[in-house]
Order: C-alpha cells, then structure tokens, then sequence
C-alpha cells in the first residue's frame, strides 16, 4: 500500500441499519461495503465496540446495539478481504472502562464460549507483556494499571483480526521534562501493538494542535507512531469553556496555516470534520449560498498536499447539522448549562443558535443514503437520532447522478491520485505553497520530473484574481460545468481548479 492513504470515519449508529430497524449496526455498516470501495478507502475509522458491553446484564441486550461479536468478527474479515482496514477508535483517557467493558463481556460470554467460535478465548488471559499480570484492586502505579488495561483491549481486538487502531487523547503520556518532551511511553503502546502484529498500524490523534510535538513524533528515531489524525480544526476559534456563547465564525488564516503545516508529509492525516463540535459545513457558513461550492473547496483543500486524507461521514456530501436537537434530553445536565450561561448573561437565543451548529450532537446526523423518510434509514429509531438539514438536495443515491456533485468531484480526485503517470507527482514532489495577494486564496505547486501541477483554490465568497499561468491545462475543475479560455486568471467564489504543465525537451 503507498504511504498516502484515505480514512474514513463513521459512527456506526447514525451509519446504516439493518432490517430498517432504524439505527446502525454491524450488518448495516457491512452492506455499505461497495460505497467505501467507491470512495476509495484504506482505513474505516469507528466507535470503539467494547461500549455496547457497558451496562449490560445480558448478551441479548448488547447485540442489540451493533450486532453480535461474530458480526463483528465477520465485518472485520470482509472488509479486509476487500482492502479496507477496521479501525477502531480508542480514547486512552477511557481505557479503563473499555477495560471493565471487555470484562463485562468476557463475563456474558462465559457461559457461552462455542457461540463466538472465531476467538481464541484462552489468549485472551494469556501473559502478551509486563504487568499483564496486575489486578486493578492491587496498590500499584497508575501506569501499570494502565499496561493492564490497554493490553487487554488491544489484544481483544487483535483477536478479532483488527490491524490498525486509532489512539486518541494521548497526550497525557507524554511527561514535561527539563529539558524537552519524553516519548518513551508513547514508544512502549507502539512496541505492544507491534508485538502481536507487526503488520498493525498505530494511528495516534491528538486533542489540540502541536507543531512541535508532531514534528518530534514524526521524526523520532525511536518510531511512536505511523500516522497521526489531526481533525481539530472545527475548535478553532471557540472557547471550550462557554462554546455555546456564541457562534463562531471560522477563522480561515490559522486554518490554512496548520494545513499547510501538514501538507509536507504523507503521515499527517487532515481530517477537516469531526464530532469536537459541529459540523464542517455548518460553522463554515455557507450552507445556504455556496454549499456545492464550499464542499468542493474542501475537497480540494485535503487533496492539494502530500498529506493523507481524512473525511468524515458525509463530508463527501457537504451533509450539514442535524435537523433537530433535543435541547432537553439529560434534562437536568441541560438546565444546569442554561442557567450557567444565563449567569453569563449570555442571552437564550444565542446559547440556542449557538447549541444547534457547534454542539458535538449536531454533528451526529443519519447519514445521507437518500431523501426519503429517516435519509434512508427505518423508523423505529423514534427520532433518537435526526437527519441533516439539507438531505433533501445532499444525498447519496442524488449525488451520484450528479456529474458535478461533490461526491463526484471526491471521486475524480481520487482516480487522479492513483492515475498511473501521475501518482509519483502526489507521492514524491516537493509541496511549495505559493504566496498569493489575496487572503483567502491558496496556490501549492507540485512538481516531479517532467510534469508540474498546480492547486489554485478560492476559500471566499467573492471572485478573486491569481497570476497568469501560461502554457498549463486544466486537469480538474471544482467546476466541471464551466467552459475556460484562454489563460485563466480569476477564480469564482470557492472555484478550485487543479492545473497541468508537461514540459518536454523543447520547453
């Protein structure tokens, strides 16, 4: 597999059912199976499975979250059958009940070993590394106790012919000495995952944006990590202790400066959406005059560096906020946070507003399959979960109709990446991010040999002008229904145009 890979990442609720039952599951997420393949996909990021385990007295109640762990098991195979990797997402500062989750279900299965016969059940308790040993209940470190943990989960997963893992908040692991920052502990998790698979691939995402830890990770001769997943962008500019204060308006100079950051190399994975908070196209305000357009700036912003590409679900679609939000689900942790930001004197209606676009729940919208009733999904969800605000025109059953649908454009980029001639331009030229005279307009230029490339992008609502280029081709256009001439010196709100120079021995 080359270096630059694409992610993707769901959550398995909100992804598709099965039997129309209404919410995600196992099944549901198996028969999507051609979709991923049609994106283009090497790795499918997804919610850590050990939580339907928690709070459960029965394996009948479990299963009825996801599916059964032979589901699981049988999702795994298929889809690495097909070259798309499992990635389970694991919050590292949660270990321990992900810990108490496999326990549980260590426990509903006790009983029953011949019912999941695809697992080892003896490794399981078997001695993989130091501490394996160690109760919980014992007077021991914090650290051991964490081996302990971690090491279970893994292992479980490893059973389960999981490859690749994605570690989040792991910053904790890393001690302030005197002089710099340790890794040592961030080196022994790499050396555990990659002693019971060598093959395995550890994906670690950070909760805030550091250059100069992620340059030490990426080039620490002792190896820690093999990509890391930034998604942060979406907390730019809001403040984490009162978030819904106010709505936040993007700030697009720091956003575009940490991507650029990151397009020199393959192992930083730009992920622009994410569940921090809202979702993408909805804090990037332009939902209602430029969605098609902004989408496919997007786009071609995570396509224009070296950088792997991260999306998550619905993206490719430009899916907005959810419909509705319960504002009074959790009743009383939500007329706590009211009556905090009214002492505030923050007024209602913003607290709202600003609840509906940045709240981590209005980026968990069914995913677009369609603009039938549900997006697609059954009905006996009972709402638990909404659709997105424009599944009506969004959709992927419309899209893929669409010659110039952002889905579409997703598509026509990935073939270019992987286009025989030109992939050595995307995997081995150098990134040089030209200076442009307006703000909001982004130029990288790729060359390799022979061949150079050229990304202008538009991040503005209003047409901006760029530098002539003479004697290149338009390779792709975010616009693939408009007609150039000549040399093209203008870019229309949020145009995005990839250019193409061949020079020969004349040249």
């Amino acid at each position: 597999m080359k270096e630059r890979i694409i992610t993707y990442e769901i959550k398995i609720e909100t992804f598709k059912d099965n039997d129309n039952n209404g919410i995600g599951d196992f099944k549901g997420l198996s028969s999507k199976l051609d979709y991923f393949k049609y994106l283009n996909i090497n790795y499918l990021f997804i919610n850590d499975i050990l939580k339907q385990y928690e709070n459960v007295n029965s394996l009948e109640s479990a299963n009825q979250r996801f599916g059964s762990l032979d589901e699981f098991i049988e999702l795994t195979k298929l889809f690495n059958t097909n070259k798309v990797q499992i990635t389970p997402i694991i919050d590292l500062t949660e270990i321990k009940q992900s810990y108490i989750n496999w326990k549980n279900m260590m426990r509903l299965y006790s009983d029953d070993f011949d019912t999941t016969k695809e697992i080892e059940w003896n490794t399981l308790y078997s001695k993989y590394v130091l501490n394996n040993d160690i109760q919980p209940n014992e007077r021991i470190t914090d650290l051991a106790n964490f081996i302990l943990y971690f090491d279970k989960v893994i292992n479980f997963y490893n059973e389960c012919g999981v490859k690749s893992f994605v570690l989040k908040n792991f910053e904790f692991l890393i001690p302030n000495t005197k002089k710099q920052k340790s890794l040592s502990k961030l080196e022994d998790i790499y050396k555990m995952i990659k002693r019971l698979n060598p093959d395995a691939k550890v994906i670690l995402n950070p909760s805030v944006f550091n250059k100069t830890l992620f340059k030490k990770m990426i080039k620490s001769k002792a190896k820690v990590v093999d990509y890391l997943y930034i998604n942060s962008f979406t907390t730019i500019g809001i403040d984490k202790q009162m978030p819904y204060a106010n709505k936040t308006i993007f700030n697009f100079k720091e956003i575009t400066n940490e991507i650029k950051f990151l397009y020199y190399s393959p192992k930083y994975i730009i992920c622009l959406g994410s569940d921090n908070y809202g979702r993408i196209q909805s804090m990037w305000g332009c939902e209602k005059a430029f969605l098609e357009e902004s989408t496919k700036a997007l786009i071609s912003l995570l396509f224009a560096g070296k950088s792997s590409i991260g999306m998550y679900y619905g993206d490719e679609l430009g899916m907005t906020k959810t419909y509705h939000i319960n504002l009074h689900k959790n009743e009383k942790k939500n007329n706590e946070e009211k009556r905090f930001y009214q002492s505030k004197k923050i007024p209602y209606a913003t607290y709202e507003q600003a609840k509906k676009y940045q709240s981590p729940e209005s980026s968990y919208a069914l995913m677009s399959w369609s603009d039938g009733k549900n997006s697609g999904f059954g009905d006996s969800n009972n709402y638990y979960f909404s659709y997105a605000d424009n599944v009506a025109k969004n959709n992927v059953e419309l899209q893929k109709t669409i010659k110039n649908s952002p889905l579409n454009y997703f598509i026509q980029l990935t073939e270019i990446i992987n286009n025989e001639k030109l992939s050595n331009n995307f995997d081995k030229s150098r990134v040089l991010v030209k200076k442009s005279n307006h703000k909001r307009v982004v130029l990288i230029k790729r060359k390799y040999k022979k061949i150079t490339l050229y990304f202008a992008l538009n991040l503005a609502n209003k047409p901006k002008r760029f530098k002539k280029w003479h004697g290149y081709q338009i390779l792709a256009s975010n616009n693939g229904d408009k007609i150039y001439e000549g040399n093209v010196n203008m870019l229309e709100p949020y145009e995005s145009i990839l250019f193409i120079k061949e020079f020969s021995k004349a040249n």
